[in-house]
């Protein structure tokens, strides 16, 4: 009983819930970096956001 229930546990439960916190938190770093990006091109945003930032 004892393998068989490690080996249900393991690949399926860990492993998926691995990945679904690796790509969240991939996507959202790229969604992060995006939106620091643009905001820190245009000019009135980065003005904006200097002060609050540093």
């Amino acid at each position: 009983m004892g393998p068989t229930r490690r080996l249900a546990f393991d690949p399926g439960g860990a492993k998926a819930l691995e990945w679904t916190i690796i790509i969240g938190l991939i996507v959202s770093g790229a969604v992060a970096a995006i939106a620091i990006l643009g905001a820190w091109l245009c000019g009135p945003f980065a003005s904006l956001r200097a002060p609050l930032g540093r």
